[in-house]
Formats: structure tokens, C-alpha cells, sequence
């Protein structure tokens, strides 16, 4: 008992914790990363195949009847698999290590820095050291983002530019008048747009929330702009253009060739060249669309009775999202049983109304926080998968926990930060502690009490 209360009253014993917290982590996705086989993950043997492409050449690789099966690889955001070249570049020139084992350690320490934001937030939205760790633990033991941490695949990177994006959107909106937060919230967008098109809805999010506080403050004076002729924020200028022109020769031209953010793997590739790609002769022959109207038809088809209606749409995609956020979809699957699910939607009828009872006590930063979170969350249920299910008529199809990603640290820090200002100290006791030992046991105890012996390397 001693040595629990020297420790609780050490400075240092809260960054402990947070150690502990990491490598803990660490320790979970390297063992998955060491240990699972390919083709268990999501994508895993695309993000795989075409780095290697682009590991042959400094610019962007061509098709070729070698690429054709993963369609147009030249017209499409290539940051992530840009880099995963120069790594395997580097691994060539060095050690020569085996190179999917190289690749999958690399996302593990990209979500590593993804899990080290997070806490750098934690730090200024909550005042308990103890509690700025608790966002970290639960993204940490969300079993989802182990699996994706473990994994070759770009959604990492774009999980960490975004919230890159979001702790700069968070300083920005406690010193609006400070240029460089500005500068580094747009290039972290710009770099994440770079990797995954995905970035795009929350740039724009981010933009709006941005331009509301800049343009009520009226920060956009003389003082604001003289920022500019300092060496700092020159250099921080010089890379936001670049960055610029680089998402113009990825978008802007899509645009002006194709009239849209991406070409059509018709756009680009023959039709039998197109053929061998799974994705596409899914959607040709297995699921074809089986309505292309547009938004008005949609409701007409949604008033039939034919598709259900948006309203109840939404609690069923919270479930199945939670299935997949809490379990695993990839290319194999372990969704997190329903009757698992139960306490933590406790805890978040729990975190609903903790948000509710504070919302007049809420800072701008919860409040930017909670509106990006909150439409992101919308355009991925409505316009990615409600959409999807209007033209397909599957409700499962394209609905993956993954794609919350980006914003899902929103929705651990606010809730953090307000379970723990509830004042009864005995009843917060028992609710982080049950909170702990839920996500502990959801993530470590649910995956190795039912991960198939089948995943795993023989």
C-alpha cells in the first residue's frame, strides 16, 4: 500500500503510466505484426504490391500488366506508398529484412505517433495528469486500430496527419491569433489529403470551424499578417504551397481530365485490364448497381418502402460501426459479438449525457472538436454508407469501423474529460476502473480468445 501511494505522489508517475500505456501497445501490435499472415488484414497484399511499384522509381510508378490487378496506380494519392518505397529503398541498401515484416513495423510506429497526439490533446483539454492518459488507453486498447497499427496499410499515416491536423486546430483555437497554428493545420490536411482522399471532408470541416473563429475574432489584421515576414512561418509558407501544387497534380488535374477527384479504372485501363481487378469485377458481376437515380429518386425508393428509412438507418450503422471499430474487419474478420457490445454503449449513454449536463461549460476547442466529429461521423454514415446502400441494396457493403478512424480520438477525449469531472470520487472509481478493465478485455483478452489459428503465421 506504501509503494502505491509513493507512486501515485511521484511528478513522473502519470508519464509512467503513459509508458506503460505505449508499450503496452507496442507489444500487442509488434506480436501482430510478427505474427499474423498476410491476407488476414485489410488490403493488405495492395498497400504491399504497389509500394514495391513505387519502390522501383522516385516519381510515380506506371501500369503495367504486373499492376493492372490493383487498378490505375498513377492518378491516385500516393504519399503513404511513396514512403513505403523509400523504406523499402532503405531496408534494400541496409539489412535486407524480410519486407512485409519491415513495412508492418513501420505503420506500428506511425500509430505510435498517432497515440503520442492524442496525449499531446489530452494535455490541453484535461487538467488531471492521471486523466490525460485515459484517452490514450482506450484508443490504444480499441482493437480495431491494433489490428490496423499492425498492418501495411495508408489509413495509418492519414489517422496521423489528421490528428496532427486536429492538436494544431486545437492550439489554434486557444491562440487564433498565432499564424503558424493555421500554417501547420493545413499542412498536416494537405499531407493527409496526399495520402487518402478520405481527408477531404475533414479539411473542409476543419476549414469551416477555422474561417467561424476567424472571422468573428477579426484576427485578420496588420499584426496577424506581419507573422508572415518571420523566417518560421516563410519556411512553414514555402511548404504549405508546395504542398499546394502537389494535391493540384493529384486532384486539380483529376478534375480538369475526368471531371472528378479520381479516375474510373475505365478512365485509365482497358476493360479486360480492369476485369482483373477483385474490386472491380466485384462490382460488375456480383454486386452491380441496382439503382444509379439521384437524390430524389433515393427518397422516392426510401417512401416505397424499398430501403429503409435514413432515421432508423442510423442506430443500425452504429451497431454494425461498433461491431467493426471494437472487433476486426479486414480481409478476414472477427466482429466483436453483440451481447460484448453491450457495456460499451453503457459507457456511451454514460458519455452522452456527461456531454449534454456540460455543454454550456464547454470551451471553443470541445466545441470545434465535437463539429468535426460530429459531420465526419455523418458523411460516413449518409453520403459513404447509407449512399451505398441505396445504390446496392447492402447494408453491410463499404461499412467499415476504419473509416471513423480520422475523428475516432474526438470521441475519446471529450468523453474522458467529462467522465472525469464527475465529482463523486467513489462513483468515478468504479467507472474507470470497469472502463479499464472493459477495453482491456475487449481488446487483448477478446482477440486472443478468438483470433482463428488460421490468421496466424504456422
Amino acid at each position: 500500500m506504501n509503494i502505491f501511494k509513493k507512486f501515485t505522489n511521484n511528478e513522473k508517475a502519470p508519464k509512467i503510466l503513459l509508458g506503460l500505456t505505449i508499450l503496452l501497445f507496442l507489444i500487442f501490435s509488434t506480436y501482430l505484426a510478427l505474427n499474423l499472415r498476410m491476407g488476414v488484414s485489410p488490403d493488405s497484399y495492395y498497400h504491399l504490391e504497389v509500394s514495391q511499384a513505387y519502390s522501383e522509381t522516385l516519381g510515380i510508378p506506371e501500369n503495367t500488366p504486373g499492376t493492372y490487378q490493383w487498378r490505375d496506380i498513377t492518378r491516385i494519392p500516393y504519399l503513404s506508398l511513396w514512403i513505403n518505397g523509400r523504406i523499402l529503398n532503405l531496408n534494400e541498401m541496409t539489412f535486407n529484412f524480410d519486407e512485409v515484416t519491415v513495412l508492418r513495423l513501420s505503420n506500428v510506429l506511425t500509430a505510435v505517433g498517432t497515440l503520442i497526439l492524442v496525449y499531446l490533446i489530452s494535455k490541453r483539454l484535461i487538467k488531471n495528469k492521471w486523466g490525460q492518459v485515459l484517452p490514450v488507453f482506450l484508443l490504444s486498447n480499441t482493437l480495431m486500430f491494433v489490428f490496423l497499427s499492425s498492418s501495411i496499410n495508408y489509413d495509418n499515416l492519414t489517422v496521423l496527419l489528421s490528428t496532427a491536423a486536429m492538436y494544431f486546430l486545437v492550439r489554434f483555437l486557444q491562440e487564433p491569433k498565432k499564424l503558424s497554428h493555421t500554417l501547420l493545420i493545413f499542412i498536416f490536411l494537405l499531407l493527409g489529403a496526399l495520402t487518402k482522399n478520405s481527408t477531404l471532408p475533414l479539411a473542409l470541416l476543419l476549414f469551416i470551424v477555422w474561417a467561424i473563429v476567424t472571422f468573428r475574432k477579426k484576427i485578420l489584421n496588420r499584426e496577424y499578417f506581419a507573422q508572415f515576414l518571420t523566417l518560421p512561418n516563410i519556411l512553414l509558407l514555402v511548404g504549405f504551397l508546395i504542398l499546394v501544387g502537389l494535391n493540384f497534380g493529384v486532384y486539380g488535374i483529376n478534375i480538369i481530365r475526368f471531371g472528378k477527384l479520381g479516375p474510373s479504372c475505365l478512365d485509365m485501363l482497358t476493360y479486360e485490364q480492369c476485369l482483373e481487378n477483385g474490386v472491380f469485377y466485384r462490382n460488375i458481376y456480383k454486386i452491380p448497381k441496382v439503382f444509379e437515380g439521384n437524390i430524389f429518386d433515393a427518397f422516392k425508393l426510401v417512401l416505397t418502402g424499398e430501403r429503409i428509412n435514413p432515421l432508423f438507418y442510423f442506430p443500425y450503422w452504429v451497431v454494425e460501426m461498433s461491431k467493426k471499430i471494437f472487433g476486426i474487419m479486414g480481409d478476414k474478420s472477427l466482429f466483436m459479438r453483440y451481447e460484448f457490445l453491450v457495456p460499451y454503449f453503457v459507457y456511451l449513454v454514460i458519455g452522452l449525457f456527461l456531454v449534454f449536463k456540460n455543454r454550456k461549460k464547454m470551451r471553443a476547442e470541445e466545441k470545434g472538436l465535437l463539429f468535426v466529429f460530429g459531420f465526419y461521423t455523418l458523411i460516413v454514415a449518409y453520403y459513404v454508407n447509407y449512399w451505398t446502400y441505396i445504390t446496392h441494396d447492402w447494408m453491410d457493403l463499404a461499412l467499415q469501423g476504419r473509416y471513423i478512424f480520422p475523428v475516432i480520438s474526438i470521441m475519446y477525449l471529450i468523453f474522458a474529460k467529462y467522465l472525469l469531472a464527475i465529482k463523486n470520487k467513489k462513483l468515478l472509481t468504479i467507472l474507470v476502473g470497469l472502463l479499464i478493465v472493459i477495453f482491456f478485455l475487449g481488446s487483448w483478452g477478446y482477440f486472443f480468445g478468438y483470433a482463428p489459428a488460421d490468421w496466424f503465421v504456422q
